[in-house]
Order: structure tokens, then C-alpha cells, then sequence
């Protein structure tokens, strides 16, 4: 942290609010001006997002309807929090996936009987 002067170092106990790693945007922007090319979809990533082993944080532009990221937020599993509330945020979470186990058939069916005829003869 030192070595960077983007980031402000607090006292020990101290959190510091995410900041969407904007330090990182800004120089991928200026990179991409110098360059003299648009910027492209994935080449700027987050802190929390080069981190991330299951790749859960995606991050783009939403106004590019070829993004990664409008495709995640298109997928029927995203939702907004307090969406009921008519509030949209720009941030979308991904309802978690539960495996429910299906009614074993075997406890579901009727004991075996004895449908075998006897004869009695007196």
C-alpha cells in the first residue's frame, strides 16, 4: 500500500469503503485514450475480481449489449435488492442454486401383498 498512491492507509482496525476500484478504471481509460482504441470488455479487472477463483464478480459496461456483464444481469437467476421497493441499483446478485432431493419411490409405494388364491376344500 505504500507503493501506491490511490490507495489511503488507515490506522489498524480501520475499514475502508470499496471504492469499485476506480483508481484501476481510470488508468485503463487513459491507457485505452493514449492508445487511441475503445476500450474493450474484461481488459480492466477489479481487485476482488482478479481475486475471485469462481470468476463471481463480473464488472462492465451495461450500455454494451455484447458485455458479459448484460448477459449475466439478462440470466433469469439475477435480481436487484429491494427490487420490490421500485429501487434499481446497478449492482445484481444471482440467486443461489439449492439441489432439492427428489421423494425416494421407494418410500412412496404401497407394501407388497399376497394376491395368491387359496383353495380350501372341506
Amino acid at each position: 500500500m505504500v507503493l501506491n498512491p490511490d490507495v489511503v492507509v488507515r490506522g489498524r482496525g480501520v475499514m475502508e469503503k470499496c471504492s469499485m476500484c476506480q483508481q484501476r478504471l481510470q488508468a485503463g481509460k487513459l491507457e485505452a485514450k493514449k492508445a487511441g482504441t475503445a476500450l474493450k470488455d474484461g481488459a480492466i479487472q477489479t481487485a476482488c475480481q482478479g481475486a475471485c477463483p469462481t470468476q463471481a464478480i463480473v464488472f462492465g459496461d451495461l450500455n454494451d449489449k455484447d458485455s458479459q456483464i448484460t448477459k449475466e444481469q439478462a440470466d433469469e437467476r439475477s435480481y436487484y435488492l429491494l427490487e420490490d421497493v421500485g429501487i434499481k441499483p446497478s449492482n445484481t446478485y444471482k440467486v443461489k442454486v439449492r439441489n432439492q432431493d427428489e421423494p425416494l419411490l421407494s418410500s412412496h409405494t404401497p407394501k407388497a401383498t399376497n394376491h395368491s388364491k387359496t383353495e380350501h376344500h372341506s
